[in-house]
């Protein structure tokens, strides 16, 4: 049952992300420690706007806006990594804003806003 679930989900995933970690690397040679950028992917996923109002100052309403991921439980996204996300005619960058909500049939991650192309 979950499996049906989960193909029924990935049906919608209309996006692919890469995840781009930092990793630390030392360098054999010297033995100085470095940080390099990981990679991962791509995934198929899908996200998913929602937009809150935050209350009304001087008759102007105020709103913000949450990004929520949508992929594979298996893909593993660390807090505070990059998300370049590539579909829906844009390429969009993110960072993991929460720790992932994992489920059986898929995981959830808040993504800060910091770029599109």
């Amino acid at each position: 049952m979950v499996d049906a679930a989960r193909k029924q989900l990935e049906r919608l995933y209309d996006c692919t992300c890469y995840v781009i970690s930092e990793v630390d690397a030392m360098d054999p040679d010297t033995g100085i420690m470095s940080k390099t950028a990981s990679r991962e992917g791509p995934f198929a996923c899908r996200i998913s706007y929602k937009t809150l109002s935050t209350g009304q100052i001087a008759e102007i309403a105020k709103f913000s806006t949450t990004t929520v991921l949508f992929t594979a439980p298996e893909v593993i996204i660390p807090n505070g990594a990059r998300i370049e996300l590539i579909g829906r005619n844009t390429k969009q960058l993110f960072r993991s804003a929460s720790i992932s909500a994992r489920y059986d049939t898929h995981q959830e991650v808040q993504l800060e806003n910091l770029e599109v192309h």
